[in-house]
């Protein structure tokens, strides 16, 4: 089994896979196995809600920067990004600040490794209280208890309160002064959120060091399966694993569509800043 690679950059999106099955992480990010399957099916269905997904953020990235409404409606015009990005229009950016940075890259350094985050947009408001907002496509949206466990909550929070924004001079912010806002395109009027504070800061910085420890120290072993086989319903790798040869439907899929779509290569590696080790 190879190593763990010294330049590797853990995300949220690895280290949930790490934690959903240690075995995909395996596969996914150290071995790099190539496996011709689907993840869903129908897999039109599923690509196309992943574009889309895609188009989104692209056009509320537009947006944020200042591009004309009126010029971006013409690229949303066939459902449900059109949808989507009406109702984006009217509600999703309610209470943020307008010091605003969208698709903002940031990185720390961790227990010998980097950890990076990939932020739909940063907010800053005048008093020094700092937004994360997180838009989502996906068809279901999650109760709030569910979210706060996602690595997405820990990992997203505890960088941008370690290295701190380009904008105040990369200095730590206090984690109390963090806001987290999931909003989701299906239910556009109720967004989840939450307050970081310090306890969760000093909690998530011992699991995620423990956690990056415990896959460096076994990188050369056999990864275990998941005891979830649920979780294999919508893995490429189940039928490498005899965990299933058919892909599970889109219609049940209960997994968050951006991690599923975002493989290695979605992360611009270019766009993060050098990382002091």
């Amino acid at each position: 089994m190879p190593d763990l690679e010294a330049d590797f950059r853990f995300t949220q999106v690895c280290l949930q896979d790490y934690l959903d099955c240690k075995r995909r992480f395996q596969l996914r990010y150290l071995i790099k196995q190539p496996w011709p399957a689907h993840v869903v099916e129908p897999a039109d269905a599923f690509e196309h809600h992943i574009e889309q997904g895609k188009q989104f953020h692209r056009l509320v990235q537009q947006y944020v920067l200042g591009i004309q409404v009126e010029v971006l409606n013409r690229f949303a015009v066939d459902p449900p990004l059109a949808d989507w990005w009406q109702a984006f229009l009217k509600c999703g950016l309610e209470g943020i600040p307008e010091v605003r940075f969208p698709e903002h890259t940031r990185a720390t350094s961790l227990a010998g490794y980097g950890l990076v985050g990939k932020y739909d947009l940063i907010a800053l408001s005048d008093a020094g209280e700092v937004w994360i907002v997180d838009w989502k496509t996906s068809r279901r949206v999650p109760g709030m208890n569910e979210l706060r466990l996602r690595m997405q909550s820990r990992v997203y929070p505890f960088i941008l309160s370690r290295e701190g924004l380009r904008h105040t001079g990369n200095r730590p912010i206090e984690p109390d002064r963090i806001t987290m806002r999931y909003w989701f395109a299906g239910d556009p009027r109720n967004p989840k959120e939450f307050t970081y504070h310090q306890e969760q800061y000093a909690e998530d910085q011992e699991f995620l060091e423990n956690l990056i420890h415990e896959i460096e120290m076994t990188a050369d072993e056999v990864f275990p399966l998941t005891e979830d086989k649920q979780v294999c319903r919508f893995c490429l790798y189940r039928s490498l694993c005899d965990r299933g040869v058919e892909a599970g439907s889109f219609s049940d899929l209960v997994s968050d569509v951006e991690d599923l779509g975002e493989w290695p290569e979605g992360i611009d590696l270019d766009q993060i800043e050098e990382i002091a080790f």
